[in-house]
């Protein structure tokens, strides 16, 4: 009644705007609020319209956000399943502002951290998860498919530059292979050349040497090997 009756004597009624966000709040308790609108001309239809409109759908930039860390991915969503249902300690809150269902577990999922692709390769080389995992934990941050394969081969760690000395010298490896594993480790073209000539010489001088000061070979001998 008190209600009705100031209604009487001020003639100034809230906006949609102003009643959706206070109403979220408490609707039992600013129900009678939605009244201002009817004395504004609104029909009840109009009404539902607005209340609907309470119910935020995400904009486009958390759309894609959610897109990047796959909360729209089943299978992702079958793979971690229990970070996928908001907690019912920040459904209130979410509430308040019109996030509701759905829309509140999408925010929940992609607030998570994933482990970055260094981290991952680690859990990978100490056999903690496997290719699958590491390709899905690559979905989540917005790789393709295609790019995920890529990366995967990034895991696997180059022989270093000693360890292809020692390879060359025990004969382990061939020519190809002293390239193929120096051009992984970044050397191209002439510096490619360049490492090749001097594993060959670095390996071969020390004999070289004790043949030469041995009288086995003569100067000659050592500049054409």
């Amino acid at each position: 009644m008190l209600y009705a009756a100031q209604k009487q004597f001020e003639t100034y009624r809230l906006d949609p705007g102003v009643i959706t966000a206070i109403w979220l709040r408490d609707k039992d308790k600013y129900k009678k609020l939605w009244e201002d609108l009817e004395d504004q001309g609104w029909n009840t239809e109009r009404i539902d319209v607005a209340k609907e409109l309470a119910n935020i759908i995400p904009p486009l930039s958390d759309m894609v956000r959610f897109a990047d860390f796959s909360a729209f991915d089943p299978e992702v969503l079958a793979k971690w399943p229990e970070y996928a249902t908001c907690p019912s300690w920040l459904l209130e809150p979410f509430a308040l502002l019109g996030v509701k269902g759905e829309w509140a577990d999408k925010y929940w999922f992609s607030h998570f951290v994933q482990p970055g692709r260094f981290e991952l390769g680690e859990m990978h080389r100490r056999k903690l998860i496997g290719d699958d995992d590491v390709k899905l934990a690559y979905r989540t941050m917005g790789y393709s498919g295609y790019w995920q394969d890529l990366l995967l081969e990034l895991v696997k760690e180059v022989p270093t530059r000693v360890d292809v000395r020692r390879f060359w010298d025990m004969a382990t490896i061939d020519e190809e292979r002293l390239r193929e594993i120096y051009h992984a480790q970044g050397y191209y073209d002439r510096d490619l050349e360049d490492y090749v000539l001097w594993t060959k010489v670095y390996v071969a001088f020390p004999d070289l040497m004790t043949r030469f000061k041995n009288g086995w070979i003569t100067e000659e001998d050592v500049k054409s090997e």
